[in-house]
């Protein structure tokens, strides 16, 4: 079958008006400087029209200090670490309608000569009144994928290509932006006024799923999720955390979203089944492959991609 035609939002013109939101404990990396410092970079990098809130908790040691006039600090409420408490608070500081959540240990990639390109080209989408959250490639330090959209595989989500090369992504039709249930909270652009409307993240997920959660609360209100393969950056995946998943907060994300299938994930695809790697069994089906399916799944099929709905500029 040939390639269908693909559509690309433009992203030129005057860079839209955004604040990070970068929760950190201030961990440092690999040399020593902190993780933040470089997710901060990324961010302001040849840009005049973004600004950045650091929050900060009583984990954080010491008192943050950054010469950038455009970063300013602020603490979530006392207590054990709490993503979207966090989260919260840096909304509600925000000044402007987009807000970029961004994990302190998000970096631009290091043969990037500068500039903010890739966050331009999430925001393009917000042109589009339906589109709620925008998510970004991103990518391990070794350049493989991390994340290019989170599917929902029997209520448990998956990072779909976890491990692939960027350049594999074309032959499954996944390097054009495109609709998931979900993005990652890692490095997310949504609208403050759409966070307040659901009443932010949920405290009742301190650690994990809360961006899933975010993610399909705003669905609930008939807002997209749109994944933008062309916003590329560096995660070192839980090097300032530790990835932990508590028992009750699973218990939690299954009692609101267990019955939620996801009608991107097509039930034939190529599925490792490793109890020991469950990222693997996100693998996605080739599309010039025939499946040889031993078992029937319940992942309902609806064969839809992601095309932004824009009002003609005239």
């Amino acid at each position: 079958a040939s390639r269908p035609a693909t559509f690309r939002l433009s992203a030129n013109g005057p860079s839209p008006a955004i604040t990070a939101v970068i929760p950190t404990a201030g961990a440092a990396g690999p040399d020593g400087s902190p993780f933040v410092d470089k997710a901060i970079h990324a961010v302001l990098a040849g840009s005049s029209t973004r600004s950045v809130i650091v929050v900060i908790g009583d984990e954080y040691i010491g008192e943050p200090e950054f010469a950038d006039p455009r970063v300013s600090v602020v603490r979530r409420p006392p207590g054990p670490f709490n993503f979207s408490a966090a989260v919260n608070t840096g909304i509600l500081q925000a000044t402007t309608e987009l807000v970029l959540l961004l994990n302190d240990d998000v970096s631009a990639h290091s043969t990037d000569a500068g500039g903010t390109a890739w966050c331009d080209q999430m925001a393009v989408h917000f042109r589009d009144p339906s589109v709620g959250v925008v998510g970004a490639l991103l990518r391990y330090p070794d350049g493989s994928i991390q994340h290019a959209g989170i599917v929902l595989d029997d209520a448990r989500p998956l990072h779909s290509f976890v491990g692939s090369a960027v350049e594999d992504l074309g032959c499954k039709y996944a390097d054009v932006a495109r609709d998931v249930l979900a993005v990652t909270g890692a490095c997310m652009l949504i609208r403050r006024s759409d966070a307040l409307a659901v009443g932010g993240f949920s405290t009742e997920f301190p650690l994990s799923f809360n961006d899933i959660d975010f993610c399909l609360k705003l669905r609930r209100m008939n807002r997209r999720v749109v994944f933008e393969p062309a916003a590329s950056l560096t995660h070192h995946e839980s090097a300032s955390r530790e990835a932990v998943t508590e028992s009750r907060e699973w218990d939690r994300y299954i009692g609101r979203w267990g019955h939620v299938r996801d009608p991107w994930y097509h039930p034939g695809h190529a599925r490792p089944d490793d109890p020991h790697q469950l990222a693997r069994n996100a693998d996605h089906l080739d599309p010039d492959r025939v499946p040889f399916i031993t078992q029937a799944r319940s992942t309902a099929i609806v064969c839809q991609v992601h095309h932004s709905r824009i009002p003609d500029a005239g």
